[in-house]
């Protein structure tokens, strides 16, 4: 999946094993910039640092598959 989705139509889905924790995803955020997150709530967070993103994200795509 290559489409990018709004997070206020929709968020990931949530990890298995975790209650609020989704998987990782490509987050775009207000600035353009791409990088890789994972929410928990309403909360973005770095994948590679789990801190958290306090520029807005404003949508969301799958991770590619290798």
């Amino acid at each position: 999946m290559n489409d990018w989705i709004n997070v206020d139509d929709d968020m990931p889905q949530i990890k298995r094993g975790w209650n609020r924790v989704t998987v990782t995803v490509i987050a775009k955020l207000k600035s353009g910039e791409e990088v890789k997150a994972f929410a928990t709530d309403d909360d973005w967070y770095y994948d590679s640092t789990c801190h958290k993103i306090y520029t807005p994200v404003v949508a969301w795509k799958s991770e590619p598959t290798p």
